[in-house]
């Protein structure tokens, strides 16, 4: 067998978090921190990390938007970034238009397939459905909850006359959606 090591690659972040390690590890005794030292080591670091998720908070659109980006936004005002603000603002401003749109898409996305889904369930229940308005027995709630628990199967005995005979179950085959779900896709609102 080879030497070589198995599994997924070290990200650059972690290689470098275990070079430093290792390079306070193997430092002289002269160099190395005392007890107050590491304490106060730690609490750098953790106020890093906490500052760092504060600028990602305040100035990331989204998951498209990169860091590096962030970390610009926070800068802006510094002498060294004079002369590139009107870009970082530019950019900033398509970051923001870039996330609108990418959550507009994925909410357009969403509505249209729980509509297809809808309309699926709908068809497949349609001889339930028609019951609700042809009879007082069955109500908008008492129908979506006969299709929430017979979402997987069907009791022979649970099957309404006019049903094929080769109705299984109520579902999609997907997830289980809430009643009010049901109730929802029902009512048509």
């Amino acid at each position: 067998m080879t030497g070589r090591k198995r599994g997924r690659p070290k990200s650059p972040q972690t290689l470098e978090l275990e070079r430093i390690d290792k390079m306070l590890e193997e430092a002289p005794d002269s160099l190395k921190m005392n007890s107050e030292q590491r304490i106060q080591h730690e609490e750098w670091l953790a106020n890093l990390e906490s500052r760092r998720l504060e600028i990602l908070k305040e100035y990331k659109h989204g998951v498209t938007t990169p860091d590096e980006h962030a970390y610009l936004m926070d800068s802006l005002g510094h002498e060294m970034f004079q002369g590139y603000e009107q870009q970082i603002l530019a950019n900033d401003k398509r970051y923001a238009e870039d996330a609108k749109s990418y959550r507009r898409r994925g909410t357009a996305t969403t509505a249209e397939s729980s509509t297809t889904r809808k309309n699926q369930i709908i068809k497949k229940n349609k001889i339930l459905i028609d019951k609700i308005n042809n009879s007082q027995t069955y109500t908008v709630n008492s129908v979506a909850q006969q299709i929430h628990k017979q979402w997987d199967s069907i009791p022979a005995a649970g099957r309404h006359s006019g049903e094929p005979s080769g109705l299984s179950a109520r579902g999609d085959g997907g997830v289980r959606p809430a009643i009010s779900t049901l109730r929802r896709w029902l009512t048509g609102s």
